[in-house]
């Protein structure tokens, strides 16, 4: 039972970290859509990839 409780845990900070999510977040708080993408294939390549992708 922990078991699933843990994989559903870490299946919403993947989702809450997810670069498309952070893509959205950060155009929502007004950052421009050119500068929100810089930043998030940055954020994709060098953390999301090696910790949190598959």
């Amino acid at each position: 039972m922990d078991t699933i409780k843990n994989i559903t845990l870490l299946n919403r900070i993947r989702h809450q970290l997810n670069p498309l999510h952070i893509y959205c977040r950060l155009t929502c708080l007004g950052i421009s859509s050119k500068k929100a993408m810089g930043i998030c294939k940055i954020y994709e390549t060098g953390i999301y990839k090696t910790t949190l992708g598959r």
